[in-house]
Order: structure tokens, then sequence, then C-alpha cells
């Protein structure tokens, strides 16, 4: 009934304590025993009765686990003396009787003792003893000593001031300590632990305080309830009937009463009691307790107020009713009674630590926080109050676990087989991405509890982030069976039945996550994604905008909403949420990434390539990133740039197989046979199967004139996809034929398409081949008449367009070539095709020339070769222009440029052409060099 949370008592024997401990040696022992040898323990003594538990607790465990008991001799002993000094100084010794010469243990044992934090100790220093002895065994036990190597100073000086030179502290005779705190001793909680010797008489007061007077009750009422161990319960009953005025009988009976839970017949007897001592406040106490356990509440509470009144000085008559308050939810007058027993005894930490939940179930999560950190402060083990202050911790700031994590590990360590701290520390673990530390954790709950529904639903979430949707199903399953019926488990099994393509499933889960969290934005969301998979984007429309609205500063809502103005061809809208979320996540490079989609969809493709640009400099190590924008470079025809990001992708990954393919492709584009053979090889070796592969690699081969090695490639494709053998072996005659073209074998590159077109009248491809051969070669009637073929096949396209109009214009078809290069430019603007778009402007400046629109000319020429400096088509039209205007400083650059450049190399003519006229241009500007030359 003293303050503060009453030590376990280890056995009952009878080991005295104080500066005589050592007289207990040669008395007989029970297998374990404790003994409380200095200080004062109680709400206002030395140390906190609860941090003395939680230490003295720590001790005893690691004496035992530290030693190997079964295989020790029958007589083996150890005394283990722990002595803790205000200044946080540790005194740890043992006193050994074995068989065994040694103890091998002692050193790792020393250790573990050494490692427990140690509570806090004020004034002066607490010590005590644990006994632990092997087996029982016949006879007294040998003797054993305290502090073994202070037994001398102890003789001659004392425990108490033995203890304090040892700790360097001052010598005082007595320690310093709180008189009324002395006078309570037998009834502090090591009391069980102890023989009860009859307390000294001291002078009657005339005016007794209420402290004193309180003190006197408790002698009393202890001094009566040690008749009810001794006394059997007929026993007492007859002596209430013989002397119905002896009130001790009365006391020791309720004492009887309330051990068997005959909580009536208990109260009964204090109230008789309480007629004749109206104001005994232990026994005040006593029956509020007993009224709890009654359920009778009020009763209780009118015990303790009335206890209240008479001793104002004892803490935990406020800690008591306290409870009470808070069990009527009066959370303000519960405080109000913390307060007030912290303020008589501000060195316990169980006090805080109540206030603290009181805090809590005000919803004051940060006034809890400072009473949880004075708590774990005074005592360091106390594993409940870790737990608490670590969840709370992280609850109050998530962006920073490392504290929290701390003290729910801690807390692991204190509270043993609580499993709580473990799975909270595995629910931190899952919000923070550590996925394996967060399995670990629920794998471990689940050994210790196998039907731990928390654990199980945790464990769900977290295969469900690892991809494990069918394991996911079954443990949140498991989970909902057993009780746990959660929302973020309902959603972990939603996510995962979707995944595994049970769109109706996932549907249910999320009306039952809706059910039980109304506003719960990702269950809102997920409902979002399964409309759109069904197809119906009004519904996911109005789904993603209830998510963001129930999360305004979550991303994915938005990032859903652009997907779908995307999907309704609205890119402007999308480039507006993205927009919007860039200025709310400004560093974050995903934004960028799907803002420049929505701007190539646009048609906006500097926008586009800027975008991609900006999520680079955010995040330059990411391979994802560079790949973008290899493909939109590539799809721009931009295939140098496109070929530097596909190299910076493998440099960073090796193996991205997705990517080799690629930029075999650009390899291809740009004639660098050899490479892209290579790239295919490696894509052949991992997957042997692949008809890409095969099928890039033969048109290699047959581009480089390697038939043989061609032939076997399509000879394995034609396994592989039989029914696309005509197909593949058009491309090996396209590849011959373009081989052909560039040798500038245009005869032989001719019969080579022709045949592609006998064979195959209904494929345009052999259409625009022939096409550009007769283009070559000046056919341009010919060539003309092949686009135009081409074109009625497929529909007019940006490429075929340009040629055709470039052809006309060479034919001085002026106005059809101009109608035929601006649809080109506009095509090309609008798919973002680089090349292609350089080449109709060529043609463009061609025509316009042509037409004596020579300021036009001069603008399309050099945007066309802004877009493509190597182009010498375009150097070569403009270089003879400028000679017909007898411009020939002008012609001479241009003429030479054109002659330098190869990409696309001009026609063998053009090539003549263009020497023949540069060499009178040369002529006419310096005569003397052309006569040298």
């Amino acid at each position: 009934e003293q303050s503060g949370t009453a030590v376990r008592a280890v056995s009952d024997s009878p080991i005295r304590s104080g500066d005589n401990a050592n007289d207990a040696a040669s008395e007989p022992r029970a297998e374990e025993d404790f003994v409380h040898c200095l200080g004062v323990v109680g709400g206002n003594g030395n140390v906190s009765a609860l941090s003395m538990n939680h230490y003295v607790e720590l001790v005893i465990a690691r004496v035992r686990d530290g030693v190997n008991w079964n295989d020790a001799p029958t007589n083996a002993e150890l005394l283990v003396s722990v002595a803790l000094s205000p200044n946080g100084q540790k005194r740890i010794e043992f006193d050994i009787r074995s068989s065994r010469s040694d103890f091998p243990e002692q050193t790792e044992l020393t250790k573990l003792l050494e490692a427990i934090e140690t509570p806090v100790v004020h004034d002066s220093p607490i010590a005590f003893a644990f006994y632990k002895r092997a087996r029982d065994t016949s006879g007294p036990g040998q003797p054993m000593l305290v502090f073994p190597s202070l037994s001398e100073s102890i003789k001659s000086q004392g425990f108490e001031t033995a203890i304090r030179v040892a700790f360097d502290m001052e010598t005082a005779s007595t320690t310093k300590q709180n008189p009324e705190a002395s006078q309570r001793r037998l009834g502090s909680w090591w009391r069980k632990l102890f023989a009860w010797c009859k307390p000294k008489t001291t002078p009657v007061q005339p005016k007794p305080s209420a402290q004193q007077m309180y003190l006197s009750h408790v002698d009393w009422v202890n001094h009566c309830e040690a008749m009810a161990e001794r006394i059997s319960l007929i026993d007492l009953k007859r002596a209430v009937i013989e002397d119905p005025d002896d009130l001790r009988h009365r006391v020791a009976l309720a004492r009887k009463y309330g051990q068997k839970q005959a909580w009536v017949l208990a109260i009964g007897c204090y109230d008789d009691v309480l007629e004749r001592i109206e104001y005994c406040v232990p026994l005040l106490s006593r029956r509020a307790r007993l009224h709890r356990f009654a359920g009778n509440s009020a009763l209780a509470l009118n015990d303790y107020t009335k206890a209240i009144e008479q001793a104002p000085q004892e803490p935990s008559l406020y800690q008591r009713r306290s409870s009470i308050y808070e069990e009527l939810e009066a959370w303000d007058q519960a405080k109000q009674d913390l307060d007030a027993a912290i303020g008589l005894a501000s060195r316990d930490p169980e006090l805080y630590y109540h206030r603290a939940q009181v805090h809590l179930q005000q919803g004051n999560g940060p006034g809890a926080v400072p009473d949880l950190k004075e708590a774990v402060r005074l005592d360091p083990n106390f594993g409940h109050a870790h737990f608490r202050l670590g969840w709370l911790e992280y609850c109050l700031d998530r962006t920073d676990a490392m504290s929290a994590i701390e003290h729910l590990t801690r807390a692991m360590e204190l509270v043993g087989s609580n499993t709580s701290p473990r799975i909270h520390r595995g629910i931190i673990y899952l919000e923070q991405g550590k996925l394996a530390l967060a399995m670990e954790d629920c794998e471990s709950v689940i050994a210790q509890e196998a039907d731990n529904a928390v654990a199980h639903g945790v464990r769900g979430r977290v295969l469900q982030c690892e991809g494990e949707y069918d394991e996911a199903i079954i443990a949140c399953t498991r989970a909902i069976e057993l009780g746990h019926e959660h929302a973020t488990v309902y959603l972990a099994r939603a996510y995962s039945f979707a995944s595994t393509g049970q769109p109706t499933l996932a549907e249910s889960d999320c009306v039952s996550a809706l059910s039980l969290e109304p506003n719960n934005a990702w269950a809102v969301q997920l409902q979002g994604k399964l409309s759109l998979q069904s197809g119906d984007l009004e519904a996911a429309m109005q789904l993603f905008h209830q998510a963001r609205s129930l999360a305004p500063d979550w991303a994915e809502p938005r990032q859903q909403l652009s997907l779908i103005h995307r999907m309704k061809d609205d890119p402007q809208s999308a480039v507006k949420e993205q927009t919007a979320l860039i200025e709310q996540q400004p560093r974050q490079s995903a934004h960028f990434v799907n803002r420049a989609f929505a701007f190539t969809q646009l048609g906006n493709f500097q926008a586009a390539a800027d975008d991609y640009d900006r999520a680079l400099e955010l995040d330059p190590e990411n391979e994802q990133i560079y790949f973008l924008r290899g493909v939109f470079r590539m799809n721009c025809q931009e295939d140098d740039l496109a070929l530097a990001d596909f190299d910076r992708v493998l440099a960073i990954v090796v193996d991205d197989d997705n990517t080799r393919a690629h930029r075999a492709s650009v390899l291809l584009r740009l004639s660098r046979h050899q490479e892209a053979i290579d790239d295919y090889a490696k894509l052949i070796a991992k997957y042997p199967d692949n008809p890409y592969a095969y099928n890039g690699r033969a048109f290699a081969f047959a581009s480089l004139g390697h038939v043989n090695h061609a032939q076997d490639d399509v000879q394995r494709l034609n396994e592989i996809v039989p029914e696309h053998a005509a197909g593949h072996q058009i491309n090996m005659r396209l590849a011959d034929a373009q081989r052909l073209l560039r040798a500038e074998s245009y005869d032989a590159a001719l019969e080579a398409v022709n045949e592609i077109i006998v064979e195959n009248a209904d494929v345009s491809i052999g259409f625009r081949m022939r096409a550009h051969i007769h283009w070559e070669r000046e056919e341009y009637v010919d060539a003309c008449d092949d686009y135009t073929r081409a074109m009625e096949m497929d529909g007019p396209t940006a490429d075929c367009l340009s040629s055709r109009g470039q052809v006309q214009a060479e034919l001085g078809e002026w106005d059809r070539a101009l109608a035929d290069v601006n649809q080109a430019i506009e095509l090309a603007r609008k798919s973002g095709q680089t090349l292609t778009l350089a080449y109709a402007l060529n043609g463009r400046s061609l025509t316009l020339a042509g037409m004596g629109r020579d300021e036009e000319s001069r603008r399309d020429f050099e945007e066309s070769v802004s877009l493509c400096p190597t182009n010498p088509w375009v150097y070569y039209h403009q270089g003879m222009r400028r000679y017909q205007l007898d411009e020939l400083t002008e012609a001479r650059i241009l003429l030479e440029l054109a002659l330098d450049f190869n990409e696309p190399p001009l026609s063998k003519r053009k090539k003549q052409r263009a020497r023949k006229v540069l060499d009178k241009v040369l002529a006419e500007l310096d005569p003397a060099s052309s006569s040298t030359r």
C-alpha cells in the first residue's frame, strides 16, 4: 500500500538487510534469495520502487541465463552483490562456492550485468544481493559474503559507510534520507523478503501530524494483516465472535476474504472497522480497491477522496484515484491527481508514465512526450515507457524514425514475451520501405505467437510490397480471420487481388476498407485504378479527383489524372496537372518525366526535351530516365543523342536487355552495322529464341554483304516464327538493295527491289525503296510515281511527302512540290521527327528558291541546317542557287560542305555536278589558282 509498485518477491526466506547483512550468511537459504541491503526505495526514497523492480529483475534474469546451472555441481552457490551510487557508478561483486576450482562464466556474467542500464539514484547508494544455488542440497549452505572485497570495512565501519567509502562519497555515519521515509521502512516493497520485527515504540506525540498518523495506521494495519498469514480463516472467524472489540481480527479476516476474492465479505469487515476508526487511511484505501474489484467505482472514488483528505501528503492515493477517473474518462480530474502525485513524488517514473497515458487519451500526443522521456530517464529499464515513447515519436514525426526504432528496440529487450514493440517496429520498417527488416520482425512475432493477427497483417502488406501477391493474399486473409480487420490489411489484399487479375475481389476489399475508414484516400485511389483498367475513364477520373481532395499532398492521384487526360487526348490538361505536381514537389524527377510525356503528346518536343534534361539534373544516375530520353530522341530521329543515352544506361546497368535492343536499332539506322551485330549477338546468347534479335542481326549481316551469315539468321527466324518467313526475306533483300545503293550500284539495287515488288506487290516498302533509287538516278517521273503508289497504299507520311516534293521540285513542278513539302513539314513537326523535318525544310528551300522566293528559301535552309548540320543535300541545293545568283563566295563554301559531308551521301551525279560547278567557281574567283590546279 505504499507509493510506487512493489518489487516482485524472489523468495520469502529470512535474510536480513542493513549493516549486519553478512550475519545472514550462515542461515539456511532457498534455492534463490534476494536481499535488500541499503537505501530507501519508494516514491520519495533514493530510487523508485518501479525502477528498482525493473533493474533487479534484469539482474536476476542475467544471473539465471548467464550460467549453465544444469551442469553445475550439486553444491554450486553464487551470491551476486550490486551497489548503485547517485553519480551513476556501479559496483558488482561475486562470492562463489563450488566444487569446481574455477568459475568460467564470471567474466561474461560481469559484462552482462555491467551492460544493464541503471536507474536514477538520489542522495545515497542503493545495494542488494541475489543468491542462486544449482540444486537443493541437504544441510545448511556454506557461509557467503555480501561484497566480499569490502568484508573488513563492513565489519569495522558498518555496511552503509563501507559502501559510501567504496564510492568515494562522504563518510557520514548515517545515510542522508527522509526521516519519515525511514519510519516507513517496514511497510516498503521488500517487507515480504525479511523476517518481521516488532516495530519500536515511539513517544506519543501530543498532536501527531497527518504523516505521523498515517504511518502509525500503516504499521498497525501491516501488523494486523501479518496475523492473516499465521491464523486460519476459521480461527479468525472464531476470534471475531469471541472478541468483537478486537479490530485486529476483523482486519486480518478482511485480508483473508480478499485473498479468496470474496469482495463483499471483505468489504463488510472493513465497514465494521471503519465505523469505529473512521479515518484510518490504509483501510479506506484497501476498501476502495475492493470496491473497484466489485465493480463499484463510485464508492471506490469516495473512499479515495476521504483518504486524501486525511493524508494529502501520500502520492499513491492520488495515483489510485486518478486510475478511477481514467476508467470514467474524466481525463482532466485524472491529470490533476497525477499532477499532485508528481508534486509529492517527483522521482517516481510510474507517475509520469500514467500522466502521459492521460495526455494521449486527451489527444495530446506532444504533451505526453516529455512525461515519457522523464519516465525513461528515471528508469532506463522501463520497457512499456520505451514502447509508448518510441511509437509516439514516430506518429508525431515520421520523417525521423531513428529515435523511435531505438526506443522500440530497447522495449523489445525489456518486455520479453510482449510482442507489441517488435510488431510496431516492423510497421515502421515497412513504412520506411525496409521490407526485409519488417518481414524479419513479423516472422519473429509469428514464431512466438502463431495467431498474432497484427503480425499476419503486416506480413501481408510486406509481401504485397515485394510483389508476392499470392502469399500476400493468404497472409492478409489470415489476419482478417483472426480479427485484425484493419483498412490497411484489406487494402494490401485488394492491391494483391488487383495485381493477380481479380478486380471483383479487389473492389470488394476496397469497399471493406472504406467501411472502416470512409476517408481512406488509398482505397479510393485503388478504386480509380480498377475503373481505369475496366476502361471507365469518367468513373476513374471522378475517383482520382476524390482521392486528391482527401489527400491534397499526395502526388499519385494527380499523376493518374494526368494519365487519363493523355488517354483522352487532352495533353494540355495533363501538362497542367504535372505542372501543379512540380510546383508541389520541385525536386521529384518523375514529375518532369511525366510532363515530358504530355508535352510529347502535345507536340511541344522542345519542352519535352527540356523536362527530360531537368529530370536528369535532379537524378543524374537514374538509368530509367536515360532510357526514356533515349527512346524520345530516337523517335525524334536524333539518333546520335539517343545512342549516347543508351550507352549511359548500359554503363550503369550492364545487362539491361531492353536498352541493348534499342541501341542495336539505333546503330542500324546509323549504318554502324558491326556494332549492331555485337549487340544482337549478346541478346541472342541470352535469349536464343528471340526473333527480334535474329531479324536485326540478319539485316546487319546483309547490309555488310555477309550473305551466308544473314541466311543462317533468316533460317533460324523461320524456325521460330515461320508465319513471318515472307517478311524476313523482304528484309534481307531490302538490306542488300541498300548496300548496293550505298555502293552506287544503281542497276543492281533496282533489280533487287524489282524482285521484291514482283513477289510482294501489296507491300509499300518496295515502292518506297525503288522511288529512292529512281531519285538517285535522277529518274524523277518514275520516282514520283512510286512515291505516289506507296502513299496510296499506306496513306501520306511526312517522309514520302517530303521525298515526292523534292522530286517534283527537281522537275520544276513548284506548286505541287510546295504543297507536298508544306504538308510534310506540318506532319514532321507534329510527330517530332527531327531528321524528316530537316529534309522537308531542305525540299521547301529548294522549291522556294526555284520560285524566286530567296529570303524564304534562306530561312528554311538555316532551320534545316540547325536540325541536321551534316546533310550534304541542303548545302548542295543552296550552293547551286548561290551560283545561279552569282554569289560565288557563298557558293564555294556551300559546295565544299556538300562534298565534305556524307550523311546521307549525295547521289553520284550530284557529286559530279557539285565538283564541276565548284571548279568553275574557283576558276572565276582565282584564275591563277585554277590554272595551277
